[in-house]
């Protein structure tokens, strides 16, 4: 039997450590080839995103 595997992701508004910030984070467990777990997190979210920002970081909930 094969081991659950974890996948994570962050989601940045760049690519710059100095102007840019982490918005989201995310992770997906999978075993035997399956989804058997998700999350997902908007963090520093005091700023407001465009309406573009918003379509590109939607995800499966």
């Amino acid at each position: 039997m094969t081991p659950p595997l974890l996948f994570s992701i962050i989601e940045t508004t760049g690519f710059s450590p100095i102007k840019n910030r982490i918005i989201e984070i995310g992770a997906v467990k999978i075993k035997n080839g399956e989804i058997i777990d998700r999350f997902s997190e908007f963090i520093n979210s005091s700023g407001t995103y465009s309406l573009q920002d918003r379509e590109t970081h939607q995800h499966y909930r």
